[in-house]
């Protein structure tokens, strides 16, 4: 852009706000720049919902405010993990097995686990979250606070997915919520829209895994798994 001065020359606008400063006295202007470099997760389904092995940078477009960007590093190989595994001690699971259903699949998730690189820990929740068992590769500490675990009270499943998503932000690597759970929220502030949002902001995937799921919940449940990244499991058996 260019203004005219009273000699009627065309100058750039930027010497005019030079001009300007000097006859007010004041510092010269400072322009500053900055950039950031984004680490984006990406899981990649099929129709069916498996996962997609194999692909490549080519495979992607990445688009900001509708504008593409570089892809500057693109890593599928298999690295450490952190699982962090939300178990639903409220009352309602102390009924029919469900608290037992729910550690056998800790169990079996724990068992495919690598003790030499990944992590895990254990957060129970009824009104409030508390951690059973901080982060360990030690999976066999994580197992017996499982069975240490005696449901009682209410439920805030909501609450207590958005609590841990926030604790587990701070973990390096890939990272993850399993939720152990019949589905039954009775007490949470906030919605299944209000925490898939914030899981999606910190690149949480949440998975949840219900064990005799109310047919009313599941379908938030589901939503709040697939908006995050994770994905939604009904177990009977």
């Amino acid at each position: 852009m260019f203004h005219r001065l009273r000699d009627s020359r065309l100058v750039p606008s930027a010497i005019i706000v030079f001009v300007l400063s000097e006859f007010a006295g004041a510092q010269q202007p400072i322009f500053r720049s900055t950039t950031k470099r984004v680490t984006v997760a990406v899981v990649a389904r099929n129709r069916e919902g498996r996962p997609i092995r194999g692909l490549v940078p080519k495979d992607f477009e990445l688009l900001d405010d509708g504008e593409t960007r570089e892809i500057l590093d693109f890593r599928n190989e298999p690295g450490p993990i952190s699982l962090a595994f939300l178990l639903d001690s409220s009352g309602s699971m102390y009924v029919g097995g469900k608290l037992e259903r729910a550690a056998e699949v800790a169990h079996f998730m724990l068992a495919s686990m690598a003790g030499s690189t990944d992590e895990a820990a254990l957060f129970v929740f009824d009104k409030a979250v508390r951690t059973a068992q901080p982060f360990t590769s030690e999976f066999e500490r994580v197992k017996s606070s499982l069975a240490s675990v005696h449901p009682w009270g209410v439920t805030s499943l909501y609450d207590a997915i958005a609590e841990t998503a926030h604790q587990l932000a701070a973990r390096p690597g890939r990272r993850a919520i399993i939720v152990l759970t019949d589905g039954v929220d009775t007490s949470s502030r906030m919605t299944s829209q209000e925490v898939s949002g914030i899981a999606s902001s910190i690149d949480m995937p949440v998975y949840v895994v219900a064990v005799e799921t109310a047919a009313t919940d599941s379908g938030d449940l589901s939503k709040l798994a697939q908006w995050s990244g994770g994905t939604f499991y009904g177990v009977s058996t």
